[in-house]
């Protein structure tokens, strides 16, 4: 397979090792991240929302971006972790973590990418490794498995009742994904 599409296909071999049961998910609290200030880095400090959406159903809030739907990934919460801190290869997903791809931060397995034009972008506002690891617990919280958008949650977000009526009732959505 050459390189280039080794590396693009890394996400999806990852969420592949998953699906099969090669990998086992962990509980994103395992990765020490405070859910609370990882909402909080989400609505205020990053830009997380201008490419997966506020809910992260990958409804961008700017609609020429667009990212993944975070409410059904495969991915664990360490490959959430990694994903965010290093970028995705092949995508416009960039390295919130300053010298991410260095020899001392490593991002997949690699120091440097293999083949010229794949490292991600480095991503306008880094993070800390803090708030990566709060991000993750947000996302795991929030996001993943809990089906589509509903009404409630939405309020639980906007104090703005009118933005969340075109939301349907937590009743009237597919059952959530037990993680």
């Amino acid at each position: 397979m050459p390189k280039r599409s080794l590396l693009r296909s890394l996400p999806a071999l990852a969420a592949a090792a998953v699906l099969l049961g090669l990998t086992s998910p962990a509980p994103a609290q395992d990765l020490g991240g405070d859910p609370d200030l990882g909402a909080r880095v989400w609505r205020e400090l990053s830009v997380c929302a201008e490419c997966h959406g506020w809910a992260g159903d990958g409804v961008p809030d700017i609609p020429q971006f667009g990212g993944a739907n975070l409410r059904e990934t495969a991915l664990t919460p360490e490959l959430a972790y990694e994903t965010i801190r290093c970028g995705r290869p092949g995508t416009s997903m960039p390295a919130f973590f300053r010298g991410a791809w260095s020899e001392r931060i490593p991002c997949y397995g690699m120091t440097a990418p293999m083949e010229r034009g794949v490292q991600p972008d480095a991503a306008a506002t880094p993070l800390a490794d803090r708030y990566i690891k709060a991000v993750v617990a947000f996302i795991f919280r929030d996001f993943a498995g809990q089906g589509p958008v509903t009404r409630e949650y939405c309020e639980s977000v906007f104090s703005n009742a009118a933005r969340c009526s075109a939301y349907p009732p937590a009743a009237a959505t597919p059952a959530a994904v037990a993680p």
